[in-house]
């Protein structure tokens, strides 16, 4: 992946590219500003891919209320 902010009137703020040749993708964002990342949560993903093969993410939304759980802190 790159990123930048791009230079001009145009409609996005900051883009980001997936360069793979398999899949072409470019996305747009309104904000120039980046996300936090939670290194503990993509520690955990990368844990549980390595050892079985398959991300399941169902784990981190609360059924009930649709929302984001926020792993780190258990």
């Amino acid at each position: 992946m790159m990123t930048w902010l791009p230079i001009g009137d145009g409609p996005d703020r900051r883009a980001t590219v997936w360069i793979h040749p398999a899949i072409p993708l470019q996305f747009g964002y309104d904000s120039p500003d980046t996300l936090p990342v939670d290194p503990k949560l993509i520690a955990e993903m990368m844990r549980v891919l390595n050892a079985t093969g398959e991300l399941v993410l169902d784990h981190l939304i609360d059924p009930a209320s649709g929302e984001r759980k926020n792993p780190s802190k258990n």
